[in-house]
């Protein structure tokens, strides 16, 4: 129990501390770069989405899509006249649906459940995301300017709970979620210009985890359950509407 105990507490204290220096960071990097340009647009916008997570093994399937939305700040900082580069700071209500074929334990924040075979597990997760990217563009034509955008999310979680059934309802999961997650990004879309450098943008992304979301302590599984707790890796994906207002 003492065991279990200290490695939760560290675990949030990492977690915690992470997400600071992880916030600080980006308003510095943010601030930086306004004072080194002045043609930095910034913008605020927001993007429902379409999430599911994909396992690796055969004993833990994906099962359906959870809606979620992001919003937050973006700003591009222009290099030349057709190309930008795009970063921003983005709150990510994401997740995912996933069910094992063995009967497998899951932890929540004060107890270990026992999870049926074929049971849905609902994750809720959310996200402090800090996109990087580079966004190339047209020539304004009439009033609109075509662009591709391309570049990673790096994302740490600020936010984990599961519905299982009857079983687990919106308990928290800090032990079931890792703390860090990365994607990479593509997607395109137009910019309609209202007036001066103000535009409307609307585009269209693909969203593709690389790094496994999902996490368990060894020490953690009881005797006589499957290891697939193990050796699963499972990635967040998502295909997202951004609709927002550059400035």
């Amino acid at each position: 129990m003492f065991i279990k105990i200290n490695y939760f507490c560290l675990t949030a204290i990492l977690r915690i501390y992470f997400m600071k220096k992880l916030i600080l960071t980006s308003v510095i990097v943010l601030f930086t770069l306004i004072s080194f340009s002045q043609k930095a647009r910034f913008g605020l916008v927001g993007s429902p989405e379409i999430n599911w997570m994909k396992p690796d093994v055969k004993g833990l399937a994906s099962k359906g899509v959870k809606f979620g939305v992001n919003y937050g700040l973006n700003f591009d900082l222009p290099m030349g006249n057709n190309a930008a580069f795009s970063s921003g700071i983005l709150i990510d209500n994401t997740g995912g649906n996933v069910a094992f074929t063995d009967t497998i334990p899951f932890q929540t924040l004060d107890s270990i459940y026992s999870v049926k075979p074929e049971q849905i597990i609902e994750y809720k997760l959310q996200y402090l995301t800090i996109p990087i990217g580079l966004k190339l563009k047209t020539n304004e034509i009439g009033y609109i300017t075509y662009f591709a955008h391309v570049g990673i999310n790096a994302q740490i979680n600020i936010g984990s709970k599961a519905k299982v059934g009857n079983l687990i309802s919106n308990e928290k999961i800090n032990r079931e979620v890792g703390t860090f997650n990365m994607n990479y990004h593509i997607g395109a879309g137009i910019e309609y210009s209202l007036s001066g450098t103000t535009a409307l943008l609307l585009g269209l992304y693909y969203n593709n985890g690389f790094l496994d979301i999902t996490t368990i302590p060894k020490v953690d599984v009881p005797a006589g359950f499957s290891d697939e707790r193990i050796k699963d890796k499972v990635i967040l994906n998502n295909v997202a509407l951004k609709i927002g207002i550059m400035f």
